[in-house]
């Protein structure tokens, strides 16, 4: 009797086993064990993630090491940082710097006590007090204005739009507007309130303002919400929305995000305004919060001061994500100077020493000096620590 079963095995091949494939695949599989390993550590543990900035990702930098540009202190220059530039306005001479420390353009301004806001590429640069205003895109003069009254705010949104506040005048307050191209928006007048910030969405599509009427005993802020196309032809009916914050509650600023959510700090806490309706962000009912920011991209960043012993203080640098309304924790063993934000970015000031981290919490960078820090300036990719004498610079 044949044993087919028998004789059918007899007659295959042997396959060889690729010991090299083996090794290559477990190699992989380690490795990716290894990095899983390594990245969930990295996300949950503290010391292990500031072990791993320090002497792994060399986030750690030091004073004399960086680009350095040199400041005449008699003269006062301002210092200040847009995009990928770190700007030195001395003598009317707006000096644009890249990381490097290069010189990469001067622009001529006519403004000796300069205010700013930034966002992207765009600059805007005004007197304050004054009359001068100049809109920059990246190292190009756009244009310049000059405007009646006393310009004491100014804003501009991602596509070059500018508002601008303006004091000194018949009015309490007026409020005028202008495109990317310089050309005129409608102008707002307020009779009766003071416009304290005012900002254009990034579609162009609004205008809101926050007013204050301190005449009578008691504080009332309003936000108005201004519908741009309407308000060209009829002004009068323009208003989308109007949000009256309760009684002695004073607005601060305001920052629109990119989904035309409108982010309100007030003295109380932060609101969100958005299709006529409002949602409470955060309640300022905490002593220990001793600084507050919306000048993020979708995040809001507070300072919250730890009482360790009777002479000694740390702080949570608490960053709160406005849509996920998650909450990351950054921790500093002493209570900062003071806080810096922009874009993803916010540098704490410790003195000696200022921690760059982004909105999840993370630290970017960790600047250690040898004397107390005199100011930073903070773009999209650049960062400047200034000094009595010089500024030094670095990417972010």
């Amino acid at each position: 009797m044949i044993d087919y079963y028998s004789e059918g095995n007899a007659n295959k091949p042997k396959r060889k086993v690729n010991k090299k494939k083996i090794i290559i695949v477990t190699c992989i599989l380690l490795a990716l064990i290894l990095i899983g390993t390594v990245s969930g550590l990295y996300i949950t543990n503290t010391d292990f993630r500031e072990f791993m900035d320090i002497y792994i990702f060399r986030k750690k930098i030091e004073e004399n090491n960086m680009a350095s540009i040199e400041i005449d202190e008699e003269t006062n220059p301002s210092i200040y940082a847009y995009d990928k530039y770190v700007t030195v306005l001395d003598k009317s001479a707006l000096t644009l710097y890249n990381s490097s420390g290069k010189k990469e353009a001067e622009l001529k301004v006519q403004i000796s006590t300069p205010m700013y806001d930034t966002n992207g590429s765009y600059c805007v640069i005004a007197e304050k007090n004054g009359k001068k205003l100049y809109l920059i895109e990246g190292n190009n003069l756009v244009w310049e204005k000059e405007v009646e009254g006393e310009i004491s705010r100014v804003s501009v949104n991602k596509n070059g739009y500018v508002s601008v506040v303006l004091t000194g005048t018949t009015h309490k307050t007026v409020i005028v507007s202008f495109t990317k191209e310089g050309i005129d928006l409608p102008t707002i007048f307020l009779s009766q309130t003071k416009a304290v910030d005012v900002v254009i969405s990034n579609d162009n599509k609004y205008l809101a303002y926050a007013e204050v009427n301190a005449l009578g005993s008691l504080i009332q802020s309003n936000i108005k919400i201004l519908l741009l196309e309407k308000a060209q032809t009829d002004s009068e009916n323009a208003v989308y929305y109007t949000y009256t914050a309760p009684e002695n509650s004073l607005v601060l600023k305001l920052k629109y995000t990119d989904k035309n959510a409108l982010i309100c700090m007030c003295d109380t806490g932060v609101i969100s305004l958005q299709n006529q309706t409002q949602e409470t962000l955060l309640e300022l009912q905490e002593d220990k919060i001793i600084a507050m920011d919306i000048d993020l991209n979708g995040h809001i960043v507070r300072v919250e001061e730890i009482r360790d012993s009777l002479f000694k203080s740390s702080a949570n640098i608490r960053i709160f994500n406005i849509t996920t309304k998650k909450e990351n924790v950054y921790k500093v063993d002493s209570v900062p100077k003071e806080i810096y934000t922009h874009h993803n970015t916010i540098a704490i000031h410790l003195g000696t020493e200022i921690h760059f981290i982004s909105t999840n919490g993370w630290l970017i960078k960790k600047y250690i000096s040898t004397q107390e820090v005199s100011d930073v300036v903070i773009g999209n990719s650049i960062a400047g620590v200034v000094y009595r004498d010089k500024v030094e610079v670095f990417g972010i």
